[in-house]
């Protein structure tokens, strides 16, 4: 793996090196590693299998360190992305690791924070087979994206959901920076879902998130209950984009 990732990784942290420091950056670039700390971009140049899940990881450790200021040893930490829903436990102060990690069917023994993970986020799209409700783990991605980013996605996804529902502002997405299409969300939603199954648009749409959410509870559960952990003794952080909106 090391030896595969290798040149990708070296030409892309060359690079981004080469960017800062001419913009005038004087420290040196570090980068986060699985096991939740950081090396710099020459030792991950020749050993990149310790970037594997770094970004997951770093959330861990981000929620770790508002954990101590909030005074909350125990924590599930949850990040809800455009793909996926990751979920990292905390016990006593420690994110609980592992000692491989195992990527497209190849065990790699490389020390990591324990993240679990399934394709469940804001991109999942919505479908109806054998007249049932599925959502994900097929997603549309950043481009085109959900319907409502008119970028030329027509499948209903969970953030099209979101939006008829009301929990999203279309308005104010991205800070205002991006207007959602609502219409073009209720279309998506009444074509593939809610003309199949005999609902309202908004029955659809109540049922993509509901879904979605016992997918998510689902996880939570295998990594408290069926280790032994009560959910109750934890605090839930909510992380990533999609993470408040669902928490």
């Amino acid at each position: 793996a090391n030896a595969a990732l290798g040149p990708v990784a070296g030409r892309y942290l060359g690079k981004l090196e080469d960017t800062l420091r001419a913009a005038g950056m004087k420290v040196p670039v570090l980068m986060m590693t699985c096991a939740g700390g950081v090396l710099p971009t020459a030792v991950l140049n020749e050993r990149p299998v310790f970037a594997l899940f770094s970004g997951p990881a770093a959330g861990v450790m981000g929620s770790t360190a508002i954990g101590i200021q909030i005074g909350a040893e125990n924590l599930l930490t949850t990040d809800i992305g455009g793909t996926s829903f990751d979920v990292g436990v905390v016990v006593k102060g420690k994110a609980i690791s592992r000692s491989e990690i195992a990527v497209a069917g190849a065990d790699m023994r490389v020390p990591s924070i324990d993240v679990a993970s399934i394709g469940a986020g804001g991109g999942s799209i919505a479908f109806v087979e054998f007249g049932e409700l599925h959502v994900g783990p097929r997603s549309a991605g950043a481009n085109p994206g959900p319907a409502c980013y008119g970028r030329g996605g027509t499948l209903p996804t969970a953030t099209d959901a979101d939006l008829v529902l009301g929990v999203l502002d279309p308005d104010n997405f991205l800070g205002g920076r991006m207007k959602l299409d609502v219409e073009a969300s209720r279309r998506a939603i009444a074509e593939h879902i809610a003309k199949p199954l005999g609902l309202s648009v908004m029955a659809a749409a109540w049922g993509i998130r509901e879904v979605l959410d016992s997918k998510m509870a689902d996880l939570l559960r295998r990594v408290t209950i069926e280790r032994g952990y009560d959910p109750g003794d934890f605090t839930l952080l909510a992380n990533g984009g999609a993470g408040p909106s669902h928490a």
